[in-house]
């Protein structure tokens, strides 16, 4: 987006907003910028608008040039609002309320490979990828140990790597580029989720290294690792891993404008929360694990607490920005 032309930035704009589906688009001298070969498309498009019942809200245009240009009778050109469709029975949801559904998640689906193929096109996931995998190369390098030794000090820095990856998923797009994936998407919560699936599919990827790097003998020496054992380290890199995410999607942008704010907060954070055993989700889940046996159900309960926590923190972005932008 910064290096279109005004004229350029304002049709993808314009697109972006047409797209969106929203139910009120407020275009400010939608023209300025624009050639005379593109305007009577965009009438065309704005036209299209209006008749699936939107309400254009254009400061600037002359009343009667924007009925005659949209095809409105004189009486009648402010009506563009379009009665709702009747329920087809009682107490059942009209065929647009059972559309709704696929179509959010088709678009949130969408969101999110757009936000993974411009992650990887600015290739800012390497730094954290990357020193995980160092790190647990160095811990788990000769022998990993007996289950579940490894999987503790791997959890524990899983924690602030998974938050590191969620500032860099929030930080990839530029505030302009941000807006038009908003209004492309259809709002901020279908942006949001976008965010947060990203953010948990690459926790997945730094799991799975973690989880099944002592399953894979390299040493002389080699130990067995049960199902149960395995399910055990799982569920305790996904409390760290959905932790890790929720703080980086609070302290990361537009709630803390700068990238070194945010690495602070978060490593404030992290320190004053996994010095702390009785303190779940991570706490309790390390501490859990380094037990003689580890219980299945308060390891559960972690993971469960930690995807709850990322997607708490999805609602509190999701307000804050519709409420501020």
């Amino acid at each position: 987006m910064a290096q279109l032309s005004k004229g350029n930035a304002q049709k993808v704009a314009l697109v972006g907003a047409l797209c969106g589906g929203s139910g009120l688009v407020v275009l400010d001298e939608p023209w300025s910028g624009l050639d005379r070969a593109v305007a009577p498309v965009l009438i065309e498009r704005l036209a299209e608008a209006v008749s699936r019942c939107w309400s254009p809200t254009t400061p600037g245009w002359p009343r009667s040039w924007v009925g005659s240009a949209f095809g409105w009778p004189k009486a009648d050109w402010r009506r563009s609002r379009r009665r709702r469709p009747r329920r087809i029975r009682r107490g059942r949801p009209t065929q647009w309320a059972r559309m709704r559904a696929p179509i959010a998640l088709t678009r949130t689906l969408a969101v999110t490979r757009y936000l993974m193929a411009d992650l990887l096109r600015s290739q800012r996931f390497l730094v954290p990828l990357l020193a995980y995998l160092a790190a647990v190369a160095v811990l788990m390098g000769g022998g990993p140990g007996p289950p579940p030794q490894p999987w503790a000090a791997s959890a524990g820095l899983l924690y602030p790597i998974s938050a590191w990856l969620a500032i860099t998923v929030s930080n990839t797009e530029e505030s302009v580029g941000r807006q038009a994936t908003v209004a492309a998407s259809g709002g901020w919560w279908r942006l949001q989720a976008g965010v947060l699936l990203t953010c948990l599919v690459g926790d997945a990827v730094l799991m799975a290294c973690a989880v099944l790097r002592p399953l894979v003998p390299l040493g002389s020496v080699s130990y067995a690792y049960s199902a149960r054992m395995v399910l055990v380290g799982v569920l305790v890199h996904v409390a760290a891993a959905g932790t890790g995410t929720a703080l980086g999607l609070v302290f990361g942008r537009p709630r803390v404008s700068r990238i070194g704010w945010s690495a602070v907060l978060i490593g404030l954070t992290v320190l004053a929360t996994i010095t702390q055993p009785w303190l779940p989700p991570v706490g309790v889940s390390i501490v859990t694990l380094n037990g003689p046996e580890p219980s299945l159900s308060v390891l559960t309960m972690s993971a469960v607490l930690g995807l709850l926590l990322s997607g708490m923190a999805l609602w509190l972005v999701t307000v804050a920005e519709r409420r501020y932008n």
